[in-house]
């Protein structure tokens, strides 16, 4: 009995720094994606650019759309951007250029970072689940 529950306590801690392995990972790689094809807009700490470029910290992330979000990431935006932001609403009209150049395994990581980041949460995205969400993009 002894040695089943230290079994399971070894694989429980296995698999916990397994997932913090992986999430740094992603996490790294994200800043790094982030750093050389967001920030330039966004800035260097999600802080957006006035009126211009929005902010992606401090965003309300309850209504946040992951299927938006990965889709604009992939392929731009060019309709006016309504965002909450510290309790006020900013519209921009600024265009976001598509970024096809973005592989899937690119947006996992940057989705990995900007959702720890600015939604404060761990989570790690996997290139399976961003190509199913970019084939639903429009």
């Amino acid at each position: 009995m002894v040695k089943k529950f230290l079994l399971l306590i070894v694989l429980i801690l296995t698999s916990c720094s397994e997932y913090s392995r992986e999430f740094e990972i992603h996490y790294t790689n994200g800043k790094i994606r982030y750093k050389k094809f967001c920030s330039q807009c966004h800035g260097k700490n999600g802080e957006g650019y006035k009126e211009l470029y929005p902010p992606l910290k401090n965003i309300v992330f309850k209504d946040f759309n992951l299927q938006q979000t990965i889709c604009i990431t992939k392929y731009g935006y060019k309709d006016t951007l309504t965002i909450l932001n510290n309790g006020k609403l900013y519209k921009y009209v600024v265009p976001m250029p598509a970024m096809k150049e973005l592989t899937p395994q690119d947006i996992a990581f940057l989705m990995t970072f900007m959702y720890s980041e600015y939604a404060n949460k761990t989570k790690v995205f996997k290139t399976e689940e961003i190509k199913k969400y970019l084939e639903k993009c429009q």
